[in-house]
């Protein structure tokens, strides 16, 4: 299983076992449509990073271990270089506003046509 697939498994496990509906749980995380949390279940869609806090608390999963499992899942290298450099710690403001601002820049980057490929890379069909 890839590390996307683990996450999406572990979430549908923590929303099937909660007393609370999906409904619930996604207007405690924000999310407009409770349809949002059976995309990330299937993993056809990922957390976004902003809403892992929200998510963690009304799923009832410590907020360092979502944001890691994220980050792995979804930012890999950061994930390698951020364990790397501050081994065994907890994220502080800093470090969370530096993965935002990691996403951010990903978002642009995914959006920008070519940009961030190398040299004659062709994408896959249906990608960017």
């Amino acid at each position: 299983m890839t590390k996307k697939k683990d996450l999406a498994v572990f979430i549908a496990g923590k929303l099937d076992t909660s007393e609370k509906t999906q409904t619930e749980i996604a207007a405690e995380v924000g999310f407009e449509h409770p349809n949002v949390l059976s995309m990330i279940k299937s993993g056809a869609t990922q957390i976004p990073i902003g809403r892992v806090p929200a998510l963690a608390d009304a799923l009832e999963i410590p907020r360092d271990e979502l944001l890691r499992r994220c980050l792995d899942a979804y930012l890999p290298e950061l994930y390698a270089i951020l364990a790397m450099v501050l081994p065994g710690t907890m994220f502080n403001d800093e470090q969370v506003e530096m993965v935002r601002m990691v996403e951010a820049a990903r978002r642009v980057m995914a959006a920008a046509p070519g940009v961030g490929r190398p040299r004659g890379s062709v994408p896959k069909p249906g990608k960017r």
